[in-house]
C-alpha cells in the first residue's frame, strides 16, 4: 500500500512539473496567465469521489499559483 502511494506521489509530481512547463509555454507564447488557470468550480461540479471538495478547490488554486509561479509571474499567496 505505501508503495503504491509513493508511485502516486511521484506520478502526481511529474504531471504538475508537465503542468508548469505548458502553463509556461502557454504564457510565452502570449496568452494571459488566466489562462493558465484551471477552471476550478467545472472541476467541482464533475468530482464525484472521496476527495473533499473544499480541499480539491485549495489544491487546484494551488496549482494555478505554481503554475503562474513557474512562468515568472509575482504571486502572492
Amino acid at each position: 500500500m505505501r508503495t503504491h502511494l509513493a508511485h502516486l506521489d511521484r506520478a502526481i509530481a511529474r504531471m504538475l512539473d508537465e503542468r508548469a512547463r505548458l502553463a509556461r509555454t502557454t504564457i510565452d507564447g502570449g496568452a494571459q496567465p488566466a489562462a493558465v488557470d484551471p477552471f476550478v468550480d467545472d472541476l467541482l461540479r464533475r468530482a464525484e469521489g472521496d476527495f473533499p471538495a473544499n480541499e480539491l478547490r485549495a489544491v487546484f488554486e494551488a496549482v494555478a499559483r505554481g503554475c503562474r509561479s513557474a512562468a515568472g509571474e509575482e504571486v502572492t499567496p
